[in-house]
């Protein structure tokens, strides 16, 4: 894999919005849902609730499989989070992978890349390399935001 790394540095060079904002911006999302999820669910009742309604539903048992620890703030904020995590992220993960290595090919980043020795699969595990920093940036987020709410650590890992 030459050339990997001169590949991903030109990719994080001229595409670092593209990885870092998304989860900025989707940890402010998580931020501002923990604080409602807060306010909402401040009693044992509403959080049962809550329970008896997401956990007995068929579409979500579907769409997101068994909600888990929806006894707490921190599991309901988990289940409202996979929202997120199964649409938004699964959607910006494959732009952003298409974006690092087949329209940096078509801008011609690569003939620049290509003046040293540059192995065949540089391009996609730079693409790929940088894809998994936004990825971990994400996750930074959601585990920053969950245990700032008092939800705990395993809220963030649901």
């Amino acid at each position: 894999m030459t050339g990997t790394w001169r590949t991903l540095l030109i990719s994080l060079r001229t595409s670092w919005a593209l990885i870092v904002v998304p989860p900025l911006l989707w940890a402010l999302l998580a931020w501002l849902m923990a604080g409602s999820i807060s306010g909402t669910y401040d009693s044992q009742e509403a959080i049962a609730q809550y329970e008896s309604f997401v956990g007995t539903a068929p579409a979500t048992e579907l769409l997101q499989g068994h909600g888990w620890g929806l006894e707490t703030a921190g599991g309901i904020f988990a289940q409202q989070m996979a929202v997120m995590v199964l649409t938004l992220f699964l959607f910006y993960a494959a732009w952003l992978g298409v974006r690092l290595t087949r329209t940096m090919e078509d801008k011609g980043y690569f003939d620049v890349i290509s003046s040293g020795t540059v192995g065949r699969l540089a391009p996609t595990g730079a693409g790929l390399s940088a894809s998994l920093m936004a990825a971990v940036l994400t996750g930074a987020g959601m585990t920053l935001v969950s245990s700032t709410h008092g939800f705990g650590f395993q809220s963030s890992v649901l």
